[in-house]
């Protein structure tokens, strides 16, 4: 969890696509969007991982 906390506080700060003009606010939008996508797959992995009955070595 501490992966998605790093990025959920990155995000706003470092992609702030709401004060920016196009074309740029429109790729930092796809950025964000993209951190967005892994916050929620950090999640889901260690969500498995930790109801896992299995250990990975």
């Amino acid at each position: 969890m501490q992966n998605d906390t790093l990025l959920q506080l990155t995000v706003p700060i470092a992609h702030a696509f709401w004060k920016m003009q196009e074309p740029q606010s429109t790729f930092e939008f796809f950025v964000v969007v993209e951190h967005v996508s892994l916050i929620g797959g950090l999640t889901i992995a260690t969500c498995l991982r930790a109801t896992s009955k299995f250990v990975v070595s």
